[in-house]
């Protein structure tokens, strides 16, 4: 049996030592377990030679914190000293020799080793198999000459090749299970056992005490757990880590007042099985990931190693104490799901990340074989937001629509002729928007093109952006608030902004229009002009410090967009006036930042220019679309089928996580008062929205929308065409003519009496959904963004949708 336990110790230590590829610890403890050795060997000697001056617990207390005090000193004088004592092989196949719970402490100083993929599994299989030998040896010998249980005084006789067994047993003084000086009595010189003893514990725990700290001072550094971050300061050139060794040693001093070896061991076995479990299973996931990155260089390692090995801790685990063991996976599973809900800071390129890629790539492999359905359809949102930092009301809109459950990219459009300095800027400008994406707790990716204007920005993404099925099917965009001041620029700007509308139509795309009342979206342009001036004239464009390279124009406009983005922070407080809602209580608080000035730190890193701000990720301001709006209010005007996308975007706004969380639902059609609405229609639009499980409160059919706008309403579309209107023969393209005025009186009387109804029916909503009239091909750019304005001018928040006629609801489950 004692073979057989020396044997099964071995296994598990060579299989761990076979998969050691990760670096843990419980060198703490087993500090301990070394020192408490060594005490109790020291107090035996003492014994047997009468000198004596406590009990025997006691003394074990006494010397083993004496040990501990002497061995920290070394430590914390001779850091330097004690790890050259361990850099060669031999050290390493010293300090394992002892014992087979010593395998961690070659990955654990694998820092201070000239060569540690030699030396650890070399040194350390060495020492497993020399230790093993030696163990095996010394069972047979001790067995072959000394009996199980003795009182001292009966003589054991041998009947029919039976030891007769003294009538003691459990308390019987000597013999293999009561005597720990067995060692001692049977060896040819007793003095080298002591001796021996006093190496193998002083070494192992010197080990313990040096590795375990380091490691702590790690794991502070890394900020993987609130209230370590005071450890990680080092000392001196070696960075030695001395409140880590503080609170080693009063974890070890903790662990020698037990003063019972056998109470120790028992609870370091645990930890130390159980460590070995997870370092067993981490090679087998790393391995199992198919990460190219993980390529062990020792010929002898499997995979199927690592799980068995893993297995078989656990089980002996099990075995050795269940309410143990399981207390000591309840505590890892604790520490588990407080990393996996916190997320460090922190990229080890470990084998969860390659998890991640392999399931990613399997499932889009996997989704690529099968044609869409309309039951598994999900809204997946390409946001031309721009730098999402500058527009955040757009970006949370959007995220309640998403909510993580499908696809949002926020797509940023760089106007800019190819350079060198282009890629720079772009990768500079994702990073920024997915710092600030993470920060604000939006799920979304954040991608950056360079194009000449938004029309082929929108024929780019449209074409190439995604993979597989995760492509975009929407197109969402801010509503151009800015269009009616007329000029040429402007001009050209409404044309490139329709055509890019049209151009998602002809990539069969669904598209979204979102208008705030009248402020817009980009925060940053209504509240930093005069910031920007400043900022511009702190530092003229063309004259840049002495030694920094000149910036081109496109990173000019980043850099000043970057510092009115600090300077801004000043009028937080009027952001949040402009966003108050009459039914959101409260607005989320806004803290300018400290650095007020608009001064430029040093710009210049390795030749590419730092644009971020001082978080690196620009300003979180507020919105009014990231509070909950309660008893909120959604009015959906369904003005014709476009597959249900009208429908299905106000539906998912009233789940869970959304600004508009259980808000009631509206649904309004129009007639015609040629043929008078009867009840029975708003009884069969009712059935459809219930067949489509859409919750409604109310279905109301307006008529009236064939009838001329009144004269007033009139009045302002002309006056905010009256820029773009065409004068005399020299026409520019884009400009509104006569001609485009009579063709097109149809469909603007009837989108400019849709405003007046939507005034009429759904001013006090919290949000109206309508539908987006298409552009059609030749309808000059102004006039069409005249429609949309006279739509939605004066109201709330306004989505216009239209769909790409490809059905997204349906009546099956």
């Amino acid at each position: 049996m004692a073979l057989f336990v020396i044997l099964l110790a071995s296994l598990v230590t060579i299989v761990t030592t076979v998969s050691t590829a990760a670096i843990t610890t419980n060198g703490e403890v087993a500090a301990a377990l070394y020192i408490v050795g060594l005490a109790e060997t020291v107090v035996d000697f003492l014994r047997d030679h009468n000198w004596s001056v406590f009990d025997e617990t006691n003394e074990v207390r006494v010397i083993g914190i004496a040990t501990c005090i002497i061995l920290m000193a070394i430590i914390c004088i001779g850091i330097s000293i004690e790890s050259k004592l361990q850099q060669s092989f031999f050290t390493i196949f010293s300090i394992y020799f002892p014992a087979a719970t010593g395998i961690m402490a070659g990955a654990n100083i694998s820092g201070d080793l000239k060569n540690p993929q030699m030396a650890i599994p070399r040194g350390t299989l060495l020492a497993i198999v020399s230790a093993t030998l030696i163990y095996m040896g010394t069972v047979l010998v001790s067995g072959s000459v000394w009996v199980r249980d003795a009182d001292g005084v009966t003589r054991n006789w041998v009947v029919d090749g039976n030891i007769l067994k003294p009538n003691c047993t459990g308390s019987c003084q000597y013999g293999l299970m009561n005597d720990y000086q067995v060692m001692s009595e049977i060896s040819a010189w007793p003095p080298m056992i002591l001796i021996g003893i006093l190496a193998s514990t002083l070494s192992s725990a010197l080990a313990s005490l040096v590795s375990a700290p380091k490691i702590f001072q790690a794991m502070a550094a890394d900020n993987l757990f609130p209230y370590i971050t005071w450890f990680k300061k080092g000392y001196g050139a070696d960075n030695a880590p001395r409140r880590a060794y503080a609170l080693t040693f009063a974890i070890t001093v903790g662990m020698i007042l037990i003063g019972k070896l056998d109470l120790i061991a028992p609870i370091i076995s645990n930890f130390f099985l159980c460590t070995y479990t997870l370092v067993n299973y981490a090679c087998f996931d790393a391995s199992y990931s198919n990460s190219p990155g993980f390529r062990p260089a020792f010929r002898f390692y499997s995979m199927w190693l690592s799980l068995l090995g893993s297995v078989v801790c656990i089980a002996i685990m099990f075995v050795m104490s269940w309410p143990t063991a399981l207390a000591t996976f309840m505590a890892f599973a604790a520490i588990f799901v407080f990393l996996k809900k916190n997320k460090p800071e922190v990229n080890w390129g470990s084998s969860t990340q390659a998890n991640h890629y392999k399931s990613t790539l399997a499932g889009l492999q996997r989704m690529d074989k099968y044609d869409e359905h309309v039951k598994n359809y999900r809204p997946q949102i390409l946001l031309m937001t721009g730098e999402p930092s500058a527009r955040p009301g757009l970006v949370d809109f959007a995220g309640s629509i998403t909510r993580g459950a499908s696809l949002l990219a926020c797509a940023n459009v760089i106007t800019h002729a190819p350079s060198h300095r282009l890629s720079a800027l772009t990768q500079r400008s994702d990073s920024r928007a997915k710092l600030w994406l993470r920060e604000r707790g939006i799920k979304s990716f954040a991608v950056t093109i360079s194009a000449n204007n938004l029309h082929e920005a929108t024929n780019q993404l449209a074409q190439s952006y995604g993979i597989g099925k995760l492509v975009p099917n929407i197109f969402f965009y801010g509503f151009k608030t800015n269009w009616a001041k007329g000029g040429a620029e402007k001009l050209d700007e409404c044309c490139h902004y329709v055509s890019a509308i049209q151009a998602a139509f002809d990539h069969h795309m669904s598209v979204a229009v979102l208008r705030n009342r009248m402020e817009g979206f980009d925060m940053l342009d209504r509240g930093n002009r005069d910031a920007m001036k400043r900022a511009s004239e702190q530092w003229p464009r063309g004259t840049p410090p002495r030694g920094r390279p000149s910036l081109n124009p496109v990173m000019h406009q980043e850099l000043f967009r970057d510092r009115a983005r600090r300077a801004v922070g000043q009028m937080g407080k009027r952001f949040s006036k402009i966003y108050t809602s009459e039914k959101a209580n409260s607005m989320p608080s806004f803290e300018p930042p400290q650095n007020k000035q608009l001064s430029v730190p040093d710009m210049a890193i390795n030749g590419v220019h730092k644009l971020s701000g001082a978080s690196g990720a620009g300003l979180q301001l507020p919105s009014p679309f990231c509070v909950r709006i309660k008893k909120a209010r959604i009015d959906v005007w369904w003005l014709s089928d476009d597959g249900g996308l009208t429908l299905l975007l106000p539906h998912l706004l009233t789940l869970e996580r959304s600004y508009l969380e259980d808000a009631e639902l509206r649904v309004f059609t129009v007639g015609s008062q040629k043929n008078p609405v009867m009840d029975s229609d708003k009884l069969d639009l009712a059935a459809l929205l219930n067949k489509f499980r859409i919750n409604f409160v109310d279905v109301e059919t307006v008529v009236g929308i064939e009838q001329k706008p009144h004269a007033k309403t009139l009045e302002t579309w002309e006056t905010l065409i009256t820029p773009y209107r065409a004068v005399g023969q020299r026409q520019k393209e884009g400009e509104i003519t006569e001609h485009d005025l009579t063709m097109h009186k149809g469909k603007t009387y009837r989108h400019l009496r849709c405003g007046e109804l939507l005034q009429k029916y759904s001013e006090d909503a919290d949000l109206i959904v309508v539908t987006l009239p298409v552009p059609s091909k030749g309808t000059p750019a102004p006039l069409y963004l005249s429609w949309l304005e006279m739509m939605s001018r004066g109201l709330p928040p306004t989505l216009l949708v239209r769909g790409n006629h490809s059905s997204v609801l349906t009546f099956y489950s």
